[in-house]
């Protein structure tokens, strides 16, 4: 097991090399002679010395790339990718890549830290699992250490917090009505409408603590605790408190892989709740729960999938690199990515503009780290 100066292994690439099929010897000629000009024998042979010469000189040409190339591909990862305006994730290699006849490898750091300041997580990543399999060219194992820093920072700096009004309910704008004809909160919950008739009922959300995230071989569980606050806008725009709840969330997400980062999508939510403090008298908590319940599966839960649909982690990738038949597998407290890859060789030579791997100096600024 290979660990940085913290304990922290949460990012592993491993890439096995093996004889590509028939089909894929097409494009060889792509590699070995990227320009496409004509190739002259200077010295003609005959077809049998040709063909006896020809292996040697291709198996020599792919020993050169792999030998010469492949640790000078592997450092040319992003170090970092930002997400969101305040959180970084940090993916430096926490050491060379080492690199054998039989496979490439590669351990990255896989944390996310607040942009402006690197504070440790205050808790050590799980074991991960161990890959069995080669039957791929790229096997990527992410801990489930990344998504409980992010979860930790997010809460730490008081991300986890939302208003939820009418205007942001798309289409069930009345739910929150105090009065109306048909459905709404002040239906259901009498004293609401009676001591706040014509009004909108405002939602604050704040978590209590930071969100785990557990993957197992079956599913990958969030699990959420917040407190959240019933507030009553009037008509003269005056903002009532009403009364608070605990809410515990339980969810289940279905990861997939959008190219090369990793997004998902609620399947299950459940949110059970409790009144911890109240000004409009005793509230009915079962009755309460059916609403909650309605709200899950009618709002928050299409409301949170709308949004999780444009956002991701990307992986460790390269520019000229693309993931082909891509498969993901839930291990224990990993998620596996096993992928075979197309790689498209840069004709021209450019300057790279990615941050690429040097050895780490103590905790000095992220600057004095790496070069361009």
């Amino acid at each position: 097991m290979i660990m940085d100066r913290t304990g922290h292994r949460s990012e592993k690439a491993v890439r096995t090399y093996k004889r590509p099929a028939d089909s894929m010897l097409k494009d060889v000629s792509n590699i070995l002679n990227p320009s496409n000009k004509q190739i002259k024998l200077e010295d003609p042979k005959p077809f049998t010395d040709t063909r006896a010469i020809l292996p040697e000189q291709v198996c020599e040409k792919v020993k050169d790339v792999l030998d010469k190339k492949a640790e000078e591909e592997l450092c040319s990862f992003q170090a970092e990718v930002q997400l969101g305006e305040h959180l970084t994730l940090d993916y430096r290699l926490l050491s060379a890549p080492h690199i054998t006849s039989e496979y490439i490898e590669g351990d990255f750091k896989g944390e996310v830290f607040w942009t402006m300041n690197r504070t440790e997580a205050p808790f050590a990543p799980s074991p991960m699992a161990t890959i069995t399999d080669n039957k791929k060219m790229v096997y990527l194992t992410v801990s489930d250490y990344i998504f409980n820093s992010m979860g930790y920072q997010a809460h730490a700096h008081g991300l986890l917090m939302y208003n939820l009004t009418s205007q942001k309910m798309r289409g069930d704008d009345d739910l929150l009505n105090t009065t109306c004809k048909d459905t709404c909160i002040g239906k259901l919950i009498p004293q609401i409408g009676q001591l706040y008739p014509n009004s909108q009922v405002e939602i604050h959300l704040q978590s209590t603590d930071w969100p785990r995230v557990f993957i197992t071989e079956k599913a990958v569980q969030i699990l959420s605790k917040s407190n959240v606050t019933f507030s009553a806008r009037k008509p003269d725009n005056t903002l009532h408190f009403m009364f608070r709840i605990h809410a515990v969330t339980m969810a289940s997400v279905k990861i997939k892989l959008n190219g090369d980062a990793l997004s998902g999508t609620i399947d299950y939510m459940k949110v059970e709740t409790n009144v911890t403090n109240s000004l409009i008298g005793n509230i009915d908590e079962a009755t309460f729960q059916l609403l909650v319940d309605d709200a899950v599966k009618k709002v928050i839960k299409p409301m949170i999938n709308d949004y999780l649909k444009d956002v991701g982690i990307r992986l460790p990738s390269t520019d000229n690199l693309q993931f082909k038949d891509a498969k993901i597998e839930l291990l224990t407290n990993t998620i596996l990515v096993e992928t075979n890859v197309k790689i498209t060789p840069n004709t021209k030579k450019m300057k790279s503009t990615v941050l690429k791997y040097k050895p780490m100096v103590g905790r000095q600024d992220i600057k004095d780290r790496f070069r361009l």
